[in-house]
């Protein structure tokens, strides 16, 4: 057994140099694919408290998931970072570094029980301590720096592999140690007595709570029974050993109910009558293969790996796929006898891909990268182990060996280089949501709508509704059911002033998916009907939008508004205050709440709420105006001018700003500077201004 702090300065360095390559991800944003969800846009996770705590475990959210564990994980970044995307990023690359650290140990302890047992069986050793710690190495080395695991720590969205995969990792060790022990006594020792256990199934726990792909362990620990341990050498001796992990089992089998019914609720998973099962399972095959493919050769990883609309066994790639697997499950369970450890390796990769490998499909995608975070830790170690076989076999040839191993250093360091350069272009790709789509479009993605549309929406948040129309435009000529596209092209109409455009797709919006995007769809053609002026179809919009997600803050916001535009003002307030309760960091519900105080009078309250808004959102020209505007009535001059200053260079396009503000100049006296605004405004088509600036008298 190799010198344990030998081993944990091995782990450590390989999860430094992890954490060393994985630096540039903090240069990174947010993306628009899931990260809003999960992050910036998801009131929930604003505060940490009970309330917070109560909603992670009972609330499914409208991802499909039950993962409260993540949940907390990023509230607890919002706490420490806010909304600053660097914090977010460096918890991920830790938790990556920490998890390449605890894949190097758990190497070496597997390495170091298989030797173990063979010694107490009167064989000799498979590895020497030198060959299990350059084994070990490879294997963490490769398993942190390797690109195909990009996705999983530059996508904020996939904190949940991370946490889950670390304690995954745990719960194994824990395993382990529990194994071996039990193993060296002659009686066994009992479950519920050993601390080794408990300590397994609540890292189990704890990795069900951040994503449920971890129900795949209980069968882990049997494939690790068969093999290392070899606690099971016969199918009867399967019973017992498999009844020993029933709480296991049990907590498996819950989560995966759980999860099937939260998929379902979120409209996540295709039915067989969209894609039938053969070739879902034909699809699972190539994908088994082509992520061995990725892992030995990581040329042109997609964030997105599109559906094929084709699927069929005599297609060339499907049938070498098929092929291989064949021969790979074959050539394992031939040499199961003098060779068991490919059996055990391959058996914990299909094992582990199971839950996502698209029998249960779920999203429009054919397989993803991420998919491979832990799977791939079997093959790694296939090339880890022949790595230090090779070594160890060149050192033992004395001389002529050791040149042998330097020219086998060289060509590692290498592969690392080619690893890290890899790794780095991956990270990169994750910069922002326009890098990201336009890559996945370059490179195969375009011929499916989502890249468009979510290209589409960057562009959109970047104030570029040119190019936001052109993506959405052909997203919808790609996919003309995709219902989103249209309420995203809509909601671009508007933003140019053609609302019966807007209107128009959020009708056929509605019309092709009244389910899924129903609450979103309603409230945004709330907000064009309140502001065409069409208040009573408005208000049964932001109605219909609560009826079908009551906790819905953007509806009782916009429905707030609406029924002060109407004039009624306790109603509006009711409204804007549930609003508030639901998302207190919502500026826009301030902002509306300000409109109802002032309009009903109560000018105080409205200045208090403008400046709440102020605060939330800093950026929002509205507020400033608003607030502004009542400055100005009740005489606070100067302030009122400084807010609609400030307004203007927020928003140049509010050309009504220009003619309450030359009002303003006008009331302090200052007859040059509210000509000058009223020319403005004047300028811009607002005929008030015009008749104001004709009698502000000549020169003036």
């Amino acid at each position: 057994m190799p010198d344990r702090r030998l081993s944990y300065y091995l782990a450590a360095c390989i999860a430094v140099a992890t954490f060393v390559v994985y630096l540039p991800a903090l240069r990174n944003g947010f993306v628009n694919w899931d990260d809003a969800v999960y992050v910036y846009d998801n009131v929930h996770i604003r505060t940490l408290d009970l309330r917070l705590v109560s909603w992670a475990f009972s609330d499914y959210l409208k991802t499909g998931n039950w993962h409260p564990l993540t949940w907390l994980s990023h509230a607890a970044d919002v706490a420490v970072w806010g909304a600053d995307p660097r914090g977010h990023h460096l918890t991920s690359v830790v938790l990556h570094a920490v998890n390449a650290l605890l894949v190097t140990l758990l190497i070496i302890r597997l390495i170091t029980i298989t030797d173990r047992i063979r010694t107490d069986s009167g064989n000799p050793p498979l590895f020497s301590v030198r060959c299990g710690l350059i084994a070990a190495g490879v294997t963490g080395m490769l398993f942190g720096l390797h690109p195909l695991h990009v996705e999983n720590v530059a996508w904020i969205s996939e904190r949940k592999d991370l946490l889950s995969s670390l304690f995954f990792l745990l719960s194994l060790q824990a395993y382990l140690v529990y194994a071996d022990a039990s193993a060296r006594r002659v009686v066994q020792t009992r479950v519920w007595g050993s601390r080794s256990y408990l300590l397994s199934l609540v890292y189990f726990m704890l990795a069900l709570l951040s994503k449920p792909m971890a129900v795949t362990l209980p069968m882990v620990l049997l494939l690790l029974d068969w093999y290392p341990l070899q606690r099971i050498r016969s199918w009867r001796q399967t019973v017992p050993m498999a009844a020993e992990k029933l709480p296991f089992f049990l907590l498996s089998a819950l989560l995966s109910v759980v999860t099937l019914v939260a998929q379902k609720r979120a409209g996540g998973t295709e039915g067989l009558s969209i894609v039938g099962l053969p070739d879902r399972i034909l699809v699972a095959i190539k994908s088994l293969a082509a992520y061995l493919v990725s892992m030995v050769a990581p040329r042109d990883l997609l964030p997105f790996y599109p559906y094929p609309e084709t699927v069929s066994w005599s297609l060339p790639a499907y049938l070498a796929a098929v092929l291989t697997v064949i021969a790979l499950s074959v050539a394992a369970a031939v040499t199961r006898e003098k060779h068991p450890f490919y059996l055990a390796a391959w058996g914990y990769y299909v094992v582990t891909l199971a839950p996502v490998i698209g029998i249960i499909q779920a999203g429009g995608q054919a397989m993803a990268d991420r998919y491979t975070y832990l799977p791939s830790i079997a093959p790694l170690l296939l090339v880890g182990l022949l790595a230090g076989r090779i070594w160890t076999k060149q050192e033992a040839r004395g001389q002529r060996g050791t040149s042998r191993a330097i020219i086998a250093v060289v060509l590692a360091i290498a592969l690392c280089s080619v690893l890290i350069t890899r790794t780095r272009e991956q990270i990169a790709l994750w910069k922002d949501s326009v890098t990201l789509w336009s890559y996945v479009i370059e490179k195969g993605g375009g011929t499916v709508a989502l890249p468009y549309n979510n290209r589409g929406l960057a562009f959109q948040d970047r104030r570029e509704p040119g190019r936001a129309m052109e993506d959405f435009n052909a997203a919808i000529a790609i996919d003309p059911l995709y219902s989103y596209a249209y309420m995203n092209r809509g909601w671009v109409y508007r933003d140019l002033g053609s609302y019966r455009e807007a209107i128009d797709d959020y009708d056929r919006a509605l019309g092709l998916d009244p389910r899924k995007y129903a609450p979103l769809a309603y409230m945004r053609r709330g907000v064009l009907r309140g502001e065409t002026g069409r208040h009573t179809l408005a208000l049964a919009d932001f109605t219909e939008a609560i009826r079908r997600l009551p906790d819905y803050a953007d509806a009782y916001t916009g429905r707030g508004l609406v029924l002060t535009e109407m004039g009624q003002f306790d109603r509006a307030l009711e409204d804007l205050q549930r609003a508030i309760e639901l998302d207190p960091a919502n500026s826009d519900a301030y902002l509306n709440r300000g409109v109802a105080h002032e309009r009903s009078g109560r000018t105080d309250r409205a200045v208090a709420d403008y400046s709440k808004a102020i605060e939330l959102n800093p950026t929002d020209a509205l507020a400033y105006r608003n607030r502004g505007s009542v400055l100005g009535m009740t005489g606070r001059l100067a302030e009122a001018i400084e807010d609609l200053t400030k307004a203007l260079s927020l928003d140049p396009r509010l050309a009504g700003v220009y003619l309450d503000r030359g009002n303003l100049y006008r009331r302090a006296g200052k007859a040059a500077l509210a000509a000058g605004d009223f020319q403005r405004a004047c300028g811009s088509g607002i005929k008030d201004a015009c008749a104001a600036g004709k009698g502000a008298g000549p020169g003036q």
